[in-house]
């Protein structure tokens, strides 16, 4: 088994308009491991997350505040709607050449929540579900699925 990578946050750009500098907090949720329905060995599943804005809806799954994480300066959220999988020599990649800002590692607590927040949100695509239950039994990923809060 490679390192760990699971509770690292990189800044990854979003590319929405014409400004590269605007990155998101990304969240790596699992270790490096095999997707059986992309047939990829070092999958990695990323989640990212925004700010709570009053006035747009939002997914209520998982719940980030100010303090917990160095990145945060507003009560956040996360995106379960654009998570998305990575490959391991792509985030190297990206770190290497400075386009990914690595950042702060999360505590178990908040990882637990935010793991836990995909299972519960209405938001995330059923395959992202079945990779990490996946990632689970490689070991590649704490098992939420029986955790007693």
């Amino acid at each position: 088994r490679g390192f760990s990578m699971r509770k690292i946050t990189l800044l990854l750009p979003t590319f929405t308009g014409d400004n590269d500098d605007l990155k998101h907090l990304f969240f790596l949720l699992t270790d490096p491991c095999f997707d059986g329905e992309l047939n990829q060995e070092n999958a990695i599943l990323l989640v990212n997350c925004s700010s709570v804005k009053p006035d747009k809806p939002h997914d209520n799954a998982c719940y980030i505040e100010q303090g917990e994480h160095e990145f945060i300066k507003h009560r956040s959220y996360i995106v379960y709607k654009q998570a998305r999988i990575e490959t391991l020599e792509k985030i190297e990649r990206g770190i290497s050449t400075g386009r990914f800002i690595k950042k702060e590692i999360i505590n178990d607590e908040l990882y637990k929540r935010i793991l836990k927040g995909a299972f519960t949100s209405s938001h995330i695509e059923r395959r992202y579900i079945r990779f990490i239950k996946s990632a689970i039994t490689q070991n590649a990923c704490l098992d939420v699925t029986n955790l007693s809060e």
